[in-house]
Formats: structure tokens, sequence, C-alpha cells
């Protein structure tokens, strides 16, 4: 299942038990609340090529704990 499916769900959940829109953009660590509820109204299929950005991690989970494959 695809990221974006998986977060939609789950935030349509806490929608769901009452959690206000303000409290799950900052779960989400959305700064703009446009984008939250593009997760909340249309999950998946509301994104767009344009709501993408291209990022790069240069350390492994090991590096970062400082386990260097102990994990």
């Amino acid at each position: 299942m695809p990221v974006p499916v998986i977060r939609g769900v789950g935030f349509r959940i806490y929608t769901a038990h009452g959690v206000p829109e303000r409290d799950i953009q900052r779960l989400m660590t959305h700064s703009d609340p446009a984008t939250t509820r593009i997760y909340l109204d249309g999950g998946a299929a509301a994104l767009k090529d344009e709501h993408y950005v291209l990022v790069s991690a240069p350390l492994t989970l090991g590096e970062m704990l400082g386990t260097r494959g102990q994990i």
C-alpha cells in the first residue's frame, strides 16, 4: 500500500475520533493546512505530481543511530 494511502487512512481515523484538523496537520508535519486536506479529503487520488518533492537520504538508519549494521 503506498505511503499516502496509509497516511490518509490513519488520519481519517483520527478525524473520526474527533481529533481537530489542526492537530492532525501537526502530526503529519504539514506547514500548509491545504496539504493535510489532500490526505483527509481525497487520499492518494487527490495527489498530483507537483505535490511530491524529490529528496535524498544520504545516511543509512544504522549511521543515524550509530549502530552500523547492528540493526
